[in-house]
């Protein structure tokens, strides 16, 4: 499987390989409740959701990092679910598709919800997300189309990426570098996005005690 942490939203986060046991614990139970409806309008997906059973299996293949706040959720604690980036309740017949799933915390994915308007994490391109510092504030990377700066806002907004829970967590890891409590690599491992930040704007501890001292 591949784990793909360094790559995270709002960096691209890369497909990883669909786990040997999905067709048969998911795909096929799936497609037989669907073909079982006299019409595809009929499906009631979230009483058959099969793609539970491979949850373990995603947490593992995405390093456990949610794909739109890009922070770590623990698995035994935290809330890690499967979000149906094209909605089930849309299409039914992608609700048993591996390629449909994203791993992300229950937090933003019932924000997200039915939502069409929020930038896949497959297709997110180089700085379209940007974080400003000493702020810690998510927002459109510079550069970008006007349709690619729109999605890019609309995600911000619409997932609120930037409640003050959200900094206050970027924050945390902040904190916890300066403090010698955590490691570079450990912020990378845990929170992509502001390693990956951190290292483009060329932030080394002297700079960052300046901004957050």
């Amino acid at each position: 499987m591949v784990t793909a942490w360094v790559e995270r939203l709002m960096i691209r986060v890369i497909a990883a390989n669909e786990p040997a046991i999905f067709d048969a614990a998911v795909r096929v139970p799936g497609q037989e409740y669907l073909a079982s409806l006299a019409s595809i309008e009929d499906a009631r997906t979230n009483d058959h959701p099969y793609w539970r059973r491979t949850l373990r299996e995603l947490h593992t293949s995405y390093g456990g990092i949610c794909a739109f706040t890009c922070h770590w959720i623990p698995y035994d604690v935290g809330n890690d679910t499967v979000e149906h980036f094209i909605p089930k309740s849309v299409y039914p017949s992608l609700a048993y598709e591996w390629s449909n799933y994203r791993l992300v915390c229950g937090r933003l994915n019932g924000r997200k919800r039915d939502s069409q308007d929020v930038v896949d994490p497959f297709d997110v391109v180089p700085g379209m997300f940007c974080l400003e510092f000493p702020s810690l504030l998510v927002v459109a990377g510079p550069n970008l189309t006007a349709s690619q700066r729109s999605m890019a806002e609309t995600t911000i907004t619409r997932l609120k990426l930037n409640e003050a829970r959200s900094i206050d967590m970027r924050l945390h890891f902040v904190k916890y570098l300066l403090n010698g409590q955590i490691s570079k690599q450990y912020v990378a491992q845990h929170a992509p996005f502001l390693a990956s930040a951190m290292d483009r704007q060329a932030l080394d501890a002297v700079r960052l005690s300046e901004l957050f001292g």
